[in-house]
């Protein structure tokens, strides 16, 4: 005889939730400022110490021609890769050399993802740097500093599409050139935004400190060769804090708009 009982209702059967992706939250200017600084404060060491020790280590790589290309661009792949891991809150102190794994895909991609991104203004730098060491008065040094500024101002819409990319390459291992691509359409519904943390970052605090240059005696100064130097270190302080808030910002930015999987409870 059937010991099937037709009148008992049926168990429900235990199986995994599927997973879904969960939706990204609103990339708002405040709250995308307010989430970077929070990011850098809660882990100064990783976030600081760590950008000091990788600027310093691809100095020295830099050093030679060859380590340029084959020491620099994996770690500061590596330095990413803990930035992404701290912003889903993660511990990522141990990532900060990760790079060297899978070395040649990941070195190669970043390094294709700089060059695409740092094309247009190491350009322009390269333009200053080689004319700074001949300008040296006020009437002379204006009109050219102007000249570059209104340039990069021009660009400013055309980097902010490219804010994402070095997240992305990172993130999702991707070639350097699809990283590119991937950062040209996912800034698209947010390039206004962009376009203001990139005014926020570098062309206010840019503006300030070249007006407060300019009301100083140096600026003045016929045949002050001694100003060029102690200006240019500056400004390569300024321009490396502009740099990691950048980088900061695009990744909490890039891990705001991305879906990210979750599952779903039963």
């Amino acid at each position: 005889m059937s010991s099937h009982n037709p009148f008992r209702t049926p168990k429900a059967e235990l199986t995994q939730p599927p997973a879904t992706p969960e939706q990204p939250m609103p990339l708002l200017f405040g709250r995308l400022l307010g989430d970077s600084l929070n990011l850098a404060l809660s882990y100064p060491g990783q976030v600081f110490g760590g950008f000091v020790l990788t600027v310093l280590l691809m100095g020295l790589s830099t050093l030679t021609v060859l380590g340029a290309f084959l020491l620099a661009p994996v770690l500061y792949w590596g330095y990413i890769r803990m930035l992404l891991s701290l912003a889903e809150g993660r511990a990522g102190g141990a990532e900060l050399f990760s790079g060297f794994k899978n070395y040649q895909s990941r070195n190669f991609s970043l390094l294709l993802a700089l060059i695409l991104v740092n094309a247009l203004p190491y350009l322009i730098g390269a333009a200053y740097g080689l004319a700074m060491p001949h300008i040296l008065s006020f009437q002379h040094f204006f009109p050219f500093f102007s000249l570059l500024s209104l340039v990069q101002l021009l660009l400013i819409p055309v980097y902010a599409r490219w804010l994402l990319t070095l997240a992305i390459c990172v993130d999702q291992e991707l070639s350097g050139w699809r990283s590119f691509q991937a950062s040209w359409q996912q800034s698209k519904k947010h390039w206004l935004l962009f376009i203001g943390i990139l005014v926020v970052v570098e062309v206010i605090p840019n503006y300030l400190w070249n007006q407060l240059f300019m009301l100083t005696p140096w600026a003045y100064g016929d045949g002050n060769e001694w100003i060029v130097q102690p200006y240019t270190l500056v400004r390569y302080f300024i321009e490396g804090a502009q740099r990691l808030a950048l980088l900061v910002i695009s990744i909490v930015a890039y891990q705001t708009i991305t879906p990210r999987k979750k599952a779903v409870s039963a």
